[in-house]
Parts: C-alpha cells; structure tokens; sequence
C-alpha cells in the first residue's frame, strides 16, 4: 500500500510502522470525514476521527495524542471488515467500498492467527456494529 492514495485522512506514519511489526491481522483506517450523522462533531474535528475498539464494539473518538512516535491505542485492536459488494473478494486493493460491518476480535482470547497483513483505507458512509 505504499503507493496508494496520498488523502489526508491516511492519519499517521505509525499506522504504517505498525503494520509492518504485526504478525498477523490487518489495520483498517476508516475514513468519517462525510459521515454527517457522526454526533457531536462539527466539520471540522470530523477528519480527525478515528475508530476505537471498547467494550468489543466499535466506537468513533477523536484522537488525544498526534505524536506520530507513539502508538496510537485502537489501532493495537485487529478488526476484520466484512463489507456488502457483489464480487464478495477481500479488499486487497485501494477501493472505497459505501457499506461496511466493522467486527471487532481480541486475539487474546481466540490466539493469535496467520492473516494477512495489510493496511486497507474505507470512506464510510454507511456502517453497523457488532459485537462478539
């Protein structure tokens, strides 16, 4: 993914760093910017949104820490997407796909896996939860 879209919600350099340390799972970076029914949050504290892992299920909170040499807590979680496209292939390449589940997965109850790991960008206009 190193030559993919350059946008500004591909939020830090650690989330690359990250991904190239994991041994298993995947980093998803989800894109809220025009996510209009996000509550309390004005058009311009919306592109700082990022995904949170609590309580296994996914919540939307604005990031606390901008260091790009810390890491930054949700992306320590592995989520898998499972989206609603005709094809039904994984998103292996950079295509914005408009409805998304997001599942959130604590390897440290089901042990750690052998997936891929890739860093994949959504824009996400339409999303439900669920949890384990």
């Amino acid at each position: 993914m190193k030559y993919g879209r350059s946008h500004k919600f591909m939020y830090w350099e650690i989330v690359w760093k990250e991904a190239m340390k994991s041994k298993h799972g995947d980093i998803i970076l989800v894109d809220l910017v025009n996510y209009e029914q996000a509550k309390g949050l004005t058009g311009e504290t919306q592109s700082n949104v990022i995904p949170s892992a609590m309580k296994k299920s996914l919540s939307f909170t604005p990031p606390t820490v901008m260091n790009p040499d810390k890491i930054i807590p949700p992306y320590k979680a592995t989520y898998s997407v499972h989206y609603k496209a005709s094809n039904g292939k994984w998103a292996h390449s950079d295509i914005e796909y408009r409805q998304l589940s997001l599942e959130y997965h604590d390897d440290s109850k089901t042990g750690s896996g052998n997936g891929p790991r890739n860093v994949h960008y959504f824009d996400l206009s339409s999303w439900k939860i669920s949890c384990m």
